[in-house]
């Protein structure tokens, strides 16, 4: 993918005496993706801007967004990121990768695949960064492979009874019963479903080959996706579900 979300910072002029202005462009920077749909930008934006610092660039709209902060090292990112989880609740959902300044826009298209990943198979509300998806990421990433697996999964996904059956087993961690449980389901329900899906793919939810060969398939799905509904460089962040041409809010927090 090449699609940024965010425009990289830019140096700033130098205040009197040489000192760096608050625009200086500090070495190395945090990448932070976050989706809280029950939570209001502005309440995103106070608490992303308390606890990165007030040389943050956040965008936001409906609940979700991406922030850039300058951090000195990968383990205070994480540790920020942790403490944002931890003032917003349950109910969110939070990616972080970390970059020296010249690699930020990898930075920022990693975030992004790692919450369309862990959103494509309902994973917990959590902090993720890219080790916890790799696998799904990595086969993504191959263009002629993605394609082939998102063909694969498609016939499930135009099925919403389906697709919610096997992202249920997935969330449920293959556990039949327990995905059965939460659908509000009959076991011989989802059983009949679990068979319709390994006839319309080839691969049955209930192996552990089949069921990781799926969830690679529904990552990929993902990935496509985004990649088709991201905006080039430049362009105001716009997503689906959140009406006609809804632009993103955009927070500038004051030096």
């Amino acid at each position: 993918m090449t699609t940024q979300t965010l425009q990289q910072p830019t140096p700033g002029p130098a205040r009197a005496g040489g000192r760096p202005g608050p625009e200086a462009v500090a070495p190395a920077w945090a990448a932070v993706g976050i989706r809280a749909s029950e939570c209001a930008d502005s309440a995103l934006a106070a608490v992303l801007g308390g606890r990165f610092g007030s040389a943050s660039r956040l965008r936001l709209s409906g609940g979700g967004g991406q922030l850039l902060a300058p951090v000195p090292n990968r383990q205070q990112a994480l540790r920020l990121a942790h403490q944002v989880r931890e003032d917003l609740g349950d109910g969110v959902w939070i990616s972080v990768a970390w970059r020296p300044y010249a690699e930020l826009g990898s930075g920022v298209r990693e975030i992004a695949n790692v919450l369309a990943v862990v959103g494509a198979l309902r994973r917990g509300p959590g902090v993720y960064q890219l080790a916890d998806v790799a696998v799904e990421c990595a086969v993504a990433s191959n263009p002629t492979v993605s394609r082939c697996l998102a063909a694969l999964i498609e016939p499930v996904v135009t099925r919403p009874e389906l697709l919610e059956t096997l992202k249920a087993l997935i969330a449920a961690d293959g556990n039949r019963a327990r995905a059965a449980s939460e659908l509000i389901i009959h076991r011989s329900t989802i059983d009949y479903r679990l068979q319709r899906i390994e006839q319309l793919t080839g691969h049955s939810p209930t192996t552990i080959c089949g069921m990781r060969t799926l969830c690679t398939a529904l990552a990929a799905r993902a990935l496509l996706r985004l990649q088709e509904t991201s905006p080039r460089q430049g362009q105001p962040v716009r997503h689906a579900g959140d009406g006609p041409e809804r632009e993103a809010v955009v927070f500038l927090f004051p030096g």
